[in-house]
């Protein structure tokens, strides 16, 4: 059962990470076992897995719930890493998924999670992996294939949220947020040469969905 199998990290590994990081390595372990990202349900992934950022003071054996509250609801929104509330669930922006994700690759190699961050070596590589892996996922996604194969008209307010890592639900100032990170990334590429050929339909693409995007709300 997953809640069986989720184990807390050494605390040496995460002590001087943010709280808003760890939040987003909560979700997007949710994520990866396929389970919803319903308040709850968060918190205790964030309590279980990094107990001593987020456990009370008085009772160490209890998540402080006001605590991971607040790290949701104020940190990760104001580091555009999650989108949602406690009515509705969370969901990491496409932002959010790619800190997450390389958060988690140094937890599970065993180095802490700023140790790598401190050398700017690794945080160029680090973030080149994460553009790179963002504009794949674009061209694998529906709206990008309807795109290149000439049937622009059948790409759907779905198909659309899809590609900014949002939901039906979500604000368009997130949308915009998602689809301006996407945009830098792929400018970022185009200027490479081993990713140009690559990165330039993507470029397209998404300036194809930014004239979409003002219409998004209405349909």
């Amino acid at each position: 059962m997953f809640w069986e199998r989720l184990r807390p990290f050494e605390s040496e590994q995460y002590l001087k990470a943010s709280l808003a990081t760890l939040a987003s390595v909560a979700l997007f372990v949710l994520q990866e076992a396929e389970i919803e990202g319903s308040f709850d349900n968060v918190a205790v992934a964030m309590f279980r897995m990094f107990p001593e950022k987020f456990k009370l003071v008085s009772f160490p054996e209890h998540p402080d719930f006001i605590r991971i509250d607040n790290t949701l609801r104020l940190d990760c929104r104001h580091a555009h890493l999650v989108i949602g509330n406690r009515v509705k669930g969370f969901a990491l922006t496409s932002h959010g998924k790619a800190m997450a994700e390389e958060a988690l690759a140094q937890l599970r190699s065993r180095k802490g999670i700023l140790a790598a961050q401190d050398q700017k070596s690794t945080l160029s590589d680090m973030r080149r992996n994460r553009e790179t892996r963002l504009i794949g996922e674009v061209r694998k996604s529906e709206a990008f294939q309807k795109y290149a194969s000439g049937k622009k008209d059948e790409i759907s307010r779905y198909d659309i949220c899809d590609v900014l890592h949002a939901t039906l639900d979500t604000n368009p100032s997130i949308l915009r947020k998602n689809l301006d990170l996407l945009k830098q990334y792929s400018r970022d590429l185009v200027g490479l040469k081993e990713f140009h050929e690559t990165a330039v339909p993507v470029v397209e693409f998404l300036n194809f969905l930014e004239s979409r995007l003002g219409g998004i709300t209405h349909k």
